[in-house]
This record gives C-alpha cells, sequence and structure tokens, in this order.
C-alpha cells in the first residue's frame, strides 16, 4: 500500500487533483481510499467550545490537529492490516501539521511544538507528497470561484513555509506549479512508488 499526501494553500487545487487521481488509479484496477483534510471538525463541533479553550486560541487549535492527525494513522493502520487499499491519498497530512502550527514562542509553544514534532515523527509517513503551488493568479481565481476572499494575509508566509519543506525533502516532495498538473505522468509515478507504508524507526515507549 502507497500513502499519498496533498499539500499546499487553499484553492490551490488538491480536491480537484484527489479526485481525478483516484479515478485515474481506479481505472487501473486499484482500490484507492480518499480522506480530505484530516484536520477538519465535525460539523457543529465549534460549539463545544468555550471562548477561552476554542480553537480561536492557537495552543489548543495546533494540539486539536496533531491529535487529528493521529487518529488519521491509526486510520491507515487499520487498513494496512487489512490489506483493503492499494492507495491511499489524503488531502493535508503531516506537512500541513508543520506550516499552520501556530503556538506562540513561549513556554507553552515550546511544549505543543515538541508534541507535534513526536507526531510527525512517528505517524507512517508518505510515500510521495505532491505539493500544488500553481501561479497565484490562479489560486485567486480558483478562491473567487468558490465564494471566497482571494487573499489570506498568511499566504505569503504559509506558501514559504512549504516550498522549505520541499527543498529539505526533494526524494518525497513533487512540486506542482502549474494549473493543470498531468494527470497520467502523475498516476505513471505512484504506480512505480514502493508498495510499502515508510515507518519511522524511532523507538515509542
Amino acid at each position: 500500500m502507497r500513502l499519498v499526501s496533498l499539500e499546499g494553500l487553499d484553492g490551490v487545487g488538491k480536491t480537484h487533483l484527489a479526485a481525478q487521481l483516484t479515478a485515474e488509479l481506479e481505472r487501473r484496477g486499484y482500490v484507492v481510499r480518499y480522506f480530505h483534510d484530516v484536520g477538519t471538525l465535525p460539523e457543529g463541533s465549534k460549539t463545544k467550545f468555550t471562548p477561552f479553550f476554542g480553537l480561536d486560541n492557537p495552543l489548543t487549535r495546533d494540539i486539536y490537529y496533531a491529535a487529528t492527525t493521529l487518529s488519521f494513522a491509526q486510520v491507515v493502520d487499520e487498513i494496512e492490516k487489512s490489506d483493503s487499499a492499494d492507495f491511499i491519498i489524503v488531502d493535508r497530512y503531516i506537512d500541513s501539521l508543520r506550516v499552520y502550527h501556530s503556538s506562540p514562542i513561549d513556554r507553552y509553544g515550546h511544549v505543543v511544538s515538541a508534541f507535534i514534532d513526536w507526531i510527525v515523527q512517528i505517524v507512517p509517513q508518505p510515500n510521495t507528497t505532491l505539493l500544488l503551488d500553481p501561479p497565484k493568479e490562479v489560486r485567486r481565481r480558483r478562491r473567487l470561484e468558490r465564494g471566497e476572499e482571494p487573499d489570506h494575509p498568511m499566504d505569503t508566509f504559509l506558501r514559504e513555509r512549504y516550498r522549505i519543506l520541499a527543498h529539505k525533502n526533494p526524494r518525497r516532495f513533487w512540486v506542482l506549479e502549474m494549473e493543470d498538473p498531468p494527470v497520467q505522468e502523475i498516476a505513471n509515478y505512484l504506480e512505480s512508488l514502493p508498495n510499502e507504508i515508510v515507518r519511522s524507526r524511532l523507538l515509542i515507549f
């Protein structure tokens, strides 16, 4: 089984590409499981948090996303054990956890940072990560089509964080800078990946 993550800012086309790849791989006879944004809150769940402990608090938000990432890792383990899929495609995973991490740089923030770093290292690692980074005008147009603001104040900062991760991990990342990524070529590449989930070598006590 291969684990494929799609990363990038809002409006870059992750969900669309995931649907295209899922359809193409299924056409080739593979069983594909797709998961959309493992850190998304269930409908209505924001009302369960008080303002003090709510997701407006960066510490709470970061811990919540880290916990959902850990829960998703358990799902990956179960799918692998049951041998019920050839590919898992996930929209946002460990790299988004790093990029969107926003806890303050103080003693509490350092604890959360250490927690995130630990989780990132122990969960199943992607066999490959497709980082979607099309031209800015493409991203702005897609956001407008979805009824969203075309620009976010943190876009430049978050994009740079993604690019740094890609630069540090060139063997895992494939940066797709075009508006319409080549689905056939990407599917061929995914087929060529080792049919085995990448596991951490850290000792877990």
